[in-house]
């Protein structure tokens, strides 16, 4: 009886330890998920930590202006990094990535940022792949230019000589030198300048700057810039390079930027007349049925009721439709430069009269592929908008451009142009119109 009991003893024991593990491996897969959710969180937090520490870092990067300070942020954000980048790689090595798949995201995540920050860092250094950005001052915004100044400055005594009543900060004379950076601009129809780097070539300092361009025109003003440079930088004259960050969309109908320059033997009292008054859309000074001024033989004006001074009278008008014609010229937007000093030297304009022309509509010609381009003829500008000087002048120039941009190069008979004889009494005037079919 005794054995009996005890044999059912040992099937009841049999029979609890099977239920007991039946129960077991039904609660099985959830414990299980439970971990894997776990672990995987536990996994994803790295990731997460690390990936924000290198875009704090990017961000320190970008907002670090010297050269100096970015190298030195570069060089602590990659030795911080390499930290980062040893584990998982190691693991590789060891050949325990084999059970944490998950290291093989972090790598790559941590690669790919590694990345971002190199081509930002390139970008940085080498903006547009040649020039250089650097750190430009801002010191006058004027209507007058400056009339002499040295290429660059090295102390803050030259600095003071040269723009008296201002205050430079940012400078740093001890280590730096820095370039004059005269740019010219209509304020009328360029805004938002922005110089955006440099490089020097063949002796030759080129500055880039980026501008929003508008429709219309007025006397130029003057933006001047402190460019830091290394002391061993050198050049022996500046360009500068321009580049519109949108397309106005002028109107074809309007005569943009006519200005005038007067020219007497001796100081001269003038009376000025434009035909059509009703037809003028902007003036300056202030076209009062006419302007009065005095003319001195340098080519500077005075109104005498004021006794402000001018270099050039300004107008802007209602013109008639500029089209196409049989003869003309078409030229690549890249050769515009070129082609407008030769051309405009023909048409009897001085190498100052051009050097504005050209700084006014090389912005609006160059970045096209082709341009086709007509100048009219004296006949032709006096029908729309006669123009009337007392006492009468000995030479007359009026040059007005109008141009078409092209995608293709077309095939036109070249104009022929008569270059005029400057004698006397000279007046000078250009503008110029968009064609747009």
């Amino acid at each position: 009886m005794a054995e009996e009991n005890e044999v059912k003893k040992k099937k009841a024991s049999t029979k609890k330890k099977s239920t007991s593990t039946t129960r077991k491996r039904k609660t099985t897969p959830k414990k299980v998920e439970e971990k894997v959710v776990e672990e995987i969180k536990e996994e994803v937090k790295p990731i997460e930590e690390e990936v924000s520490f290198v875009e704090e870092k990017q961000e320190e990067i970008k907002e670090t202006t010297p050269i100096e300070n970015a190298v030195h942020t570069i060089t602590n954000t990659m030795q911080d990094v390499s930290e980062v980048v040893t584990a998982p790689v190691k693991e590789i090595v060891d050949g325990t990535i084999k059970k944490k798949p998950s290291a093989i995201i972090i790598l790559l995540i941590i690669l790919l940022v590694l990345f971002m920050i190199l081509v930002s860092v390139f970008s940085y250094f080498h903006p547009n792949g040649e020039f250089n950005r650097s750190h430009f001052i801002k010191v006058l915004d004027t209507e007058e230019m400056l009339d002499d100044y040295p290429l660059w400055i090295e102390s803050e005594e030259e600095f003071h000589s040269l723009f008296p009543h201002k205050i430079i900060s940012g400078a740093k004379f001890k280590d730096y030198k820095y370039a004059i950076i005269e740019i010219n601009y209509d304020p009328c129809s360029e805004s938002n300048i922005k110089p955006i780097g440099y490089k020097i070539e063949n002796n030759i300092l080129d500055v880039k700057y980026t501008y929003e361009a508008s429709c219309g025109g007025c006397a130029p003003k003057y933006l001047y810039y402190l460019l830091e440079l290394d002391p061993e930088e050198e050049f022996e004259s500046i360009t500068y390079s321009y580049e519109s960050v949108n397309d106005p969309g002028c109107n074809p109908y309007v005569a943009y930027k006519p200005i005038i320059y007067f020219y007497p033997e001796q100081e001269t009292a003038i009376s000025v007349q434009l035909g059509h008054a009703d037809d003028l859309t902007t003036t300056y000074p202030t076209y009062q049925n006419g302007w009065n001024m005095i003319a001195r033989s340098d080519g500077t004006l005075m109104d005498p009721t004021t006794g402000r001074e001018y270099y050039a009278l300004f107008w802007e008008g209602k013109n008639h439709p500029a089209t196409m014609h049989s003869t003309g010229f078409v030229v690549k937007g890249e050769d515009t430069q070129s082609f407008l000093e030769e051309k405009l030297s023909m048409l009897g304009l001085s190498e100052r009269e051009a050097n504005e022309f050209i700084i006014y509509w090389l912005p609006r010609l160059e970045n096209n592929p082709y341009n086709y381009l007509y100048f009219e003829s004296m006949e032709e500008i006096h029908s729309y908008m006669p123009l009337t000087v007392t006492p009468n002048p000995d030479t007359v120039i009026r040059v007005q451009m109008d141009y078409k941009p092209l995608e293709h190069s077309i095939s036109v008979k070249e104009q022929k142009l008569v270059t005029p004889e400057r004698d006397g009494f000279t007046v000078v005037e250009w503008g110029g119109s968009i064609i747009k079919d």
